[in-house]
């Protein structure tokens, strides 16, 4: 199989459908590649899980559905979609799309460049942002990476951390994900510096991005499990648990 897509997904009834719709078309129609769909549904509450398995039923195994019983995180979600995962690539992806799948292809030709992680930024000039986040995300958003560029210096070259659309090799993405414990939104912080400890080789590629994100979203919550999910993974650092994990 040549890639596999990750989509997390949790209460995300009235998105998921199209999200797929497009998926779908693009990997078969435009890139005409074999490749399976992985949605995560991480404990959601609404009929997520309906509305995929009938867009599935379908589609001859390209759509694969994974449960879980409770809500256990983003990075949790993702990960249970990347060990499951069989493709040469393993690409993941917000359910929103605010990233266009389309954006797929300019990763991709990384990736086939021997590069082990390709991923998306919106920190740099080439990038194209259609509609920005509210100030105090992106206030708080720029704080977050300061933050994370004094606590893991190896880590000062990444623009942007917290993008959801990541492309890797398939075999470097199973050794990176074995080794994640961070459930949430710092995963994606986890998941580069041990990319960074294994001496994979990390390439950013600016993206075009709309925020999409529901205004149900708790800023203060989100600030304080975030930092609360750095100081473990500088924990785990310091204890070398990347380094003999």
């Amino acid at each position: 199989m040549e890639i596999s897509i990750i989509i997390p997904a949790y209460n995300e009834e009235k998105r998921i459908l199209p999200t797929l719709e497009k998926v779908y078309d693009y990997f078969s129609r435009v890139q005409n590649m074999d490749f399976e769909i992985i949605i995560v549904d991480d404990g959601s509450k609404d009929n997520t899980e309906k509305v995929v398995k009938n867009f599935a039923k379908d589609k001859f195994e390209r759509v694969k559905f994974i449960k879980h019983k409770e809500n256990k995180g983003k990075g949790t979600a993702v990960k249970t979609g990347v060990m499951e995962a069989k493709g040469e690539y393993i690409l993941f992806s917000d359910a929103d799309l605010s990233t266009p799948i389309e954006e797929f292809g300019k990763f991709y030709d990384y990736a086939k460049k021997n590069f082990d992680v390709v991923t998306g930024t919106r920190k740099v000039k080439k990038a194209r942002i259609i509609k920005r986040q509210p100030f105090l995300r992106r206030f708080f958003g720029t704080g977050f990476i300061y933050l994370v560029k004094i606590l893991f210096p190896s880590l000062s070259n990444i623009t942007d951390f917290t993008c959801g659309f990541k492309l890797f090799k398939g075999k470097s993405a199973k050794k990176i994900f074995k080794l994640q414990k961070i459930n949430r939104w710092g995963f994606d912080v986890e998941i580069l510096l041990i990319s960074k400890i294994l001496k994979l080789k990390i390439v950013q590629v600016p993206i075009v991005w709309k925020d999409l994100r529901r205004s149900k979203v708790d800023l203060k919550k989100d600030i304080i499990r975030s930092f609360l999910d750095l100081i473990k993974i500088k924990k785990m650092e310091i204890m070398g648990y990347y380094k003999n994990g």
